[in-house]
């Protein structure tokens, strides 16, 4: 795209006006139809059943992680029972995994995180090469979580997150709209 010229005013005076430059580039986030499009390929995928078994594997912890975090809140900080575990636990833990669904939306657009200049540990990460075969093993399934490349796996983990977090903030908001 060209240069986008814009002209503002500077230091209060209506009279003396600069003119500049802004330079619009795309920055690998997703807007407008790229985003319906990114939404159509994680419901096929879904729909494929290739995912289904990865995100399964993966709300179940979650639930169980977020369950014991609103039987800690009910137990050490609603000492005195004011609030109800479903109104107030379960509705900031149901938050909580939005939020981690929507960082792992922006990975899935494209956004890396790179904190205190680490790599990722895909990067530096070798294969590890196994000396002996196991043959009590032979007659298994393969991990499905083994067999997921890193796109796919963050699409499970995005939904797994979405799938956590309405477990969580459906019986919240149904107990604040009955309660009041």
């Amino acid at each position: 795209m060209p240069p986008i010229n814009l002209t503002w005013g500077v230091g209060g005076n209506a009279g003396s006006r600069s003119s500049g430059t802004v330079s619009h580039r795309p920055t690998g986030l997703m807007t407008g139809p790229q985003n319906i499009l990114l939404g159509y390929t994680l419901i096929m995928d879904v729909l494929m059943h290739k995912l289904i078994r990865p995100i399964v594997y993966k709300v179940i912890p979650r639930f169980v992680i977020g369950l014991i975090l609103a039987l800690l809140w009910n137990r050490y900080v609603n000492v005195s029972s004011y609030f109800s575990i479903f109104g107030y636990a379960f509705f900031i833990i149901g938050i909580l995994f939005f939020a981690i669904a929507w960082v792992s939306y922006l990975r899935l657009d494209g956004l890396k995180f790179n904190f205190l200049g680490k790599k990722s540990d895909r990067e530096g990460k070798k294969k590890r090469k196994f000396r002996f075969m196991m043959a009590d093993f032979m007659s298994e399934e393969p991990s499905p979580l083994d067999d997921l490349d890193e796109n796919e796996e963050m699409k499970a983990n995005f939904i797994a997150n979405l799938a956590a977090g309405l477990c969580f903030l459906l019986p919240a908001v149904v107990s604040l709209i009955i309660k009041h």
